[in-house]
C-alpha cells in the first residue's frame, strides 16, 4: 500500500479515468445538454479544473508537500476529516457506479440482473484496489492502452456516418447561457481532481507538468469526441441518454454492425479502475479500521448500484452541485486547511 507512484502512472490512470467521463456522459444522468455551447463549456472545463488546483500547486511550488488529513490539527480533528473525506469519495464512487449500471441495463442488457450487474463492477473495483495502488495503477497503463486502441476503432466507426448537415444544426443551437452550467457538469462527472489531491505528494516527479499534459490530453480528446459526435447525430443528440454511445451504436462498416461491445468494453474497464482507485483511497484514509471501512464502503457501492434501473436514483448519486462541491471541498478545501494551519505554526 505504500509502495511510490510515478507522476506518469498516476496521469495515465486519470486519462484512462478522463476518456470514461468523456465517453459517459449522459443528459438523463446529469441533466444536461449537448449542443455547441459544450464545446466552449469543454474548454472552460479545462481553466476550472486548473484554478481548483491552485491551492495544490501552491503547497507542491513551496515544497509543503502532506499526506493528507496529517498536518490539519490533532489526532481528533484528523479524525473527523478522513471521515468526511471518506464519505465524499463513497458518494462519488457510488455515482459513478450506478451510472455504469444504468448505461448498462438502459442500453445494452435490459434483462439483466441489477444485483449480479451491480457485484460484478464492484467485485472487480476491490479486487483491484486490494492489489494495491502500485499494482492498480500499474494495470491502469495496459488498459489504457487497451481503451485508447478501442476508442481509436469507434472513433474511424463514427467517422463513417459523419454529416456537414447534422453539425451545423448542431452549431445553429448555441447557447452561451448553458457554457458556464456545461463546464461545472463536465468537472462534476470526474472523480479525477480528488484522486490527484490525496496522492500527487505520494507520486514521484513534477507535479505541474504532469496537470497540464493530462488537463490538456483529456480536453482535446474531448473536443474531437464533441465534434465527431456532433457531427453524426446533430441536434438529436439532445435527445438521447448516452450521445457518444448512439453515434458508436449507429454505425456500421459493411456487413458489420452494433459496435456497442466496443463501447461497453472501454466504459467497464475506465469504470473498474477509477472505483478500485476511489476505494484504495478510503482504505489509506482509514486508518487501524481500514480493512472494515474499506468493506462498508464497496458495500455501499454495490447497494447503490443495484438501483441503476431507476433513472431517479441514477441523478440522486449524480446530482451535478453535489459532486462539484464534493469535489471542490476536497481538492481545493484540503490543501488550504493545511495552509490555514501550517500558517499559524510558522
Amino acid at each position: 500500500m505504500n509502495a511510490k507512484i510515478s507522476q506518469s502512472q498516476l496521469f495515465v490512470m486519470l486519462i484512462l479515468s478522463g476518456m470514461t467521463d468523456i465517453l459517459s456522459f449522459s443528459h438523463d444522468v446529469a441533466d444536461g445538454a449537448y449542443n455547441s455551447a459544450f464545446f466552449v463549456s469543454l474548454i472552460a472545463a479545462f481553466v476550472l479544473r486548473l484554478l481548483l488546483l491552485i491551492p495544490i500547486f501552491f503547497l507542491y511550488k513551496n515544497g509543503k508537500r502532506s499526506d493528507f488529513p496529517q498536518g490539519l490539527g490533532s489526532a481528533k480533528t484528523q479524525s473527523v476529516i478522513s471521515v468526511a473525506v471518506i464519505v465524499l469519495l463513497t458518494a462519488l464512487a457510488c455515482g459513478d457506479g450506478i451510472k455504469f449500471c444504468y448505461f448498462t441495463v438502459v442500453c445494452i442488457a435490459p434483462d439483466m440482473s441489477d444485483f449480479l450487474l451491480s457485484l460484478t463492477v464492484t467485485a472487480g473495483a476491490v479486487y483491484c484496489a486490494l492489489k494495491g495502488r502500485q499494482g492498480l495503477f500499474r494495470a491502469s497503463g495496459i488498459i489504457t492502452a487497451a481503451v485508447l486502441f478501442t476508442v481509436g476503432l469507434m472513433f474511424l466507426i463514427m467517422l463513417q456516418n459523419t454529416s456537414k448537415t447534422a453539425f451545423a444544426s448542431l452549431v445553429y443551437e448555441f447557447d452561451a447561457n448553458k457554457i458556464l452550467p456545461g463546464a461545472f457538469r463536465v468537472i462534476a462527472g470526474s472523480s479525477s481532481l480528488p484522486i490527484i489531491t490525496l496522492l500527487c505528494f505520494e507520486a514521484k516527479g513534477k507535479l505541474i507538468k504532469g496537470v497540464l499534459w493530462w488537463n490538456g490530453t483529456i480536453t482535446l480528446f474531448a473536443l474531437v469526441i464533441a465534434l465527431v459526435t456532433g457531427s453524426v447525430l446533430g441536434v438529436f443528440g439532445e435527445k438521447t441518454p448516452f450521445p457518444v454511445y448512439m453515434a458508436v451504436n449507429s454505425a456500421s462498416v459493411g456487413i458489420l454492425e452494433r459496435f456497442d461491445a466496443l463501447f461497453l468494453c472501454a466504459f467497464t474497464l475506465g469504470t473498474v479502475i477509477r472505483l478500485g482507485v476511489l476505494l484504495c483511497l478510503v482504505r489509506k484514509l482509514s486508518g487501524r479500521g481500514g480493512k472494515a471501512v474499506f468493506f462498508i464502503c464497496a458495500l455501499a457501492v454495490l447497494f447503490v448500484g443495484t438501483a441503476g434501473r431507476s433513472i431517479e436514483a441514477a441523478r440522486f448519486f449524480n446530482n451535478a452541485l453535489f459532486r462539484f462541491s464534493a469535489i471542490t471541498a476536497i481538492c481545493a478545501g484540503l490543501p488550504a486547511l493545511t495552509l490555514a494551519k501550517r500558517s499559524e505554526t510558522d
